[in-house]
């Protein structure tokens, strides 16, 4: 192969490179929570009047995390358009602090789920609860681990 054609080889390699990466770089991102898990009853094979319970907590429960999280997205770009006004952190205390309080709900509304979802799962099941437990307490991104 000449230097000629090597050349445009790389040149188109790199084009299709640049593409990619812009494409990724501005394509919509979705949703900030991203996608709400397979329900307990599902994952467990759980029905009944226990299935019903379940799915009333997953509910509450997303529905108030949803809400709470969307408040922290609005306070922290709130944040950000106050730091560009250059605004000093005393002015900006308070939504700080209100974004402390939402985390603590969010982190409380967690714990108390899943204590009261683990009451209602079966005493076999109860292990792989506590595996989901962990995981998403540990705040690792992602589903927890499947064996």
């Amino acid at each position: 192969m000449n230097k000629s054609k090597k050349h445009k080889l790389i040149i188109i390699v790199l084009v299709l490179i640049n593409t990619v990466t812009l494409f990724f770089l501005f394509k919509p991102h979705g949703s900030h929570h991203g996608k709400r898990p397979p329900s307990m009853t599902k994952m467990f094979a759980i029905s009944g009047p226990s299935a019903k319970k379940i799915i009333a907590l997953e509910n509450h429960h997303f529905d108030l995390k949803t809400r709470l999280m969307d408040e922290n997205a609005s306070i922290r770009n709130n944040i950000y358009h106050q730091l560009q006004r250059g605004h000093k952190l005393a002015e900006m205390d308070a939504l700080v602090s209100q974004l402390l309080v939402n985390q603590k709900a969010i982190e409380i509304e967690t714990i108390t789920f899943f204590v009261k979802i683990r009451k209602l799962i079966p005493d076999n099941k109860k292990g792989e609860v506590d595996e989901i437990i962990n995981h998403v307490l540990s705040g690792r991104p992602g589903p927890p681990p499947r064996k």
